[in-house]
């Protein structure tokens, strides 16, 4: 993997405040993901990220939190009005799988999930203008990242270690830990998706990590 820090296309102008929504996982999945995240744990350029900042990406904002800070709870309140008529639906969560900068999980690209991306863009476009529509939502659709590449790896060893997590949980199933052949179709969980939350990010370079405080939860059909 090639460090997800120095290639990515658009970098940050700040390092702490960027306004995003994420879906959180449950606890339920971040103890299914622990043994592949502690598997990864001391490779060279791998950073796995904390379990307790585990998230699925629903739409970057191009605004910091102390650019908008004012509007912000307008944003909620437009958030709440169109995520009021939303139920709660079910991601199928892949193995996980090794991209060019990234150890990620994927769910299914569900209507759902397309729905709740729509409807949270209309939230932002309300109050933000266009402007707040800059960034495209995830082309992956809905993933969970593991882990981040900070440096050349040995991608044989991160795919020998998740191997060896999966195999021991599933019986002797082997595992083809690349996108471009696996796809993350297999099933290794399922979460339930009812809420999304407003965070302020910040990123962490050196760390190789991602850290949120979470502005407000917004809980479907409230």
């Amino acid at each position: 993997m090639r460090n997800f820090f120095t290639e990515k296309a658009e970098t940050w102008t700040e390092s702490s405040g960027q306004l995003h929504i994420y879906a959180l996982p449950n606890a339920e999945l971040n103890r299914t993901l622990t043994p592949y995240a502690a598997a990864l744990g001391g490779l060279s350029g791998v950073a796995v990220q904390p379990l307790e900042f585990f998230h699925f990406t629903v739409q970057r904002l191009p605004f910091m939190l102390d650019e908008v800070r004012a509007v912000t709870p307008h944003l909620v309140g437009s958030m709440r009005q169109q995520l009021r008529a939303l139920k709660p639906f079910i991601l199928d969560i892949g193995y996980p799988v090794i991209t060019d900068d990234s150890v990620i999980v994927r769910g299914g690209d569900s209507e759902e999930w397309r729905k709740l991306t729509r409807q949270l863009r209309r939230a932002i476009q309300t109050v933000l203008g266009d402007a707040g529509l800059h960034y495209a939502p995830p082309t992956l659709g809905p993933h969970l990242t593991v882990a981040y590449g900070v440096g050349p790896s040995d991608d044989t060893e991160i795919a020998r270690r998740l191997n060896s997590v999966r195999t021991a949980t599933t019986r002797g199933a082997e595992a083809v830990p690349h996108l471009d052949r696996a796809q993350g179709s297999a099933a290794l969980a399922r979460v339930r998706i009812d809420s999304v939350d407003l965070v302020s990010v910040h990123v962490h370079p050196g760390a190789g990590v991602y850290t949120f405080d979470t502005i407000a939860e917004i809980a479907f059909g409230h």
